[in-house]
């Protein structure tokens, strides 16, 4: 299993990154109707740095950890990043929200790279403790990183994630930030977010 090295996180390669994604994102923009662009730039740094700087691969290349992005209305954000990974081909942005497209303005499971159908807010949480303790049961090793707007934490569909969380042993952790996004991770191996993350990305 291979990790992508939390200590070796380049941040001004990150920059350069988040900004041709905002420019991908403004790009898409003009071409239709319907697009959270604020949503998606919000969050762009966290969804950047858990692709890149945290989630793991397998030997066989294959994706050790899993991102869950509760926020649906910030998926162009997670679009734009699978794009540049591979998982998404161009055409695929080309047709967001248009006839004969499969991207819409929340991510749809059965996409590639897309984890789960989000967009209700607050599920997303529950849904990745979920993700984490079934991993749990089955002694697989993984960390399930979901990203959660500034409103859901005030939600009572948060409160059985956390207690079942605790009780279950699916470790989940949050990285809260103020008034914007938030990061938190359910692990099947109580796993915590490294120390070494830039600051401007897991700010407190």
């Amino acid at each position: 299993m291979s990790a992508r090295g939390h200590n070796r996180f380049d941040v001004a390669a990150a920059r350069r990154r988040c900004k041709a994604y905002r420019r991908r994102i403004l790009d898409i923009s003009q071409t239709v109707g319907a697009l959270h662009i604020a949503p998606a730039f919000s969050c762009l740094e966290i969804v950047d740095v858990v692709y890149h700087g945290l989630m793991r691969k397998g030997d066989d290349g294959a994706d050790v950890d899993r991102f869950l992005m509760s926020k649906g209305h910030g998926c162009m954000a997670q679009y734009a990043i699978l794009e540049d990974l591979g998982v998404l081909d161009e055409r695929e942005l080309e047709l967001y929200c248009k006839p004969g497209g499969r991207l819409g303005a929340h991510p749809d499971y059965g996409v590639p790279g897309i984890e789960a159908s989000t967009g209700s807010l607050g599920h997303g949480l529950g849904m990745a403790a979920g993700m984490a303790y079934a991993d749990k049961l089955q002694n697989i090793e993984s960390v399930i990183y979901c990203l959660v707007g500034d409103g859901p934490p005030q939600l009572p569909t948060r409160l059985p994630a956390w207690s079942n969380s605790r009780t279950g042993g699916a470790g989940l952790q949050h990285s809260p930030t103020r008034g914007a996004p938030s990061l938190t991770t359910a692990s099947s191996v109580r796993s915590r977010l490294p120390g070494s993350l830039p600051r401007w990305i897991t700010h407190t």
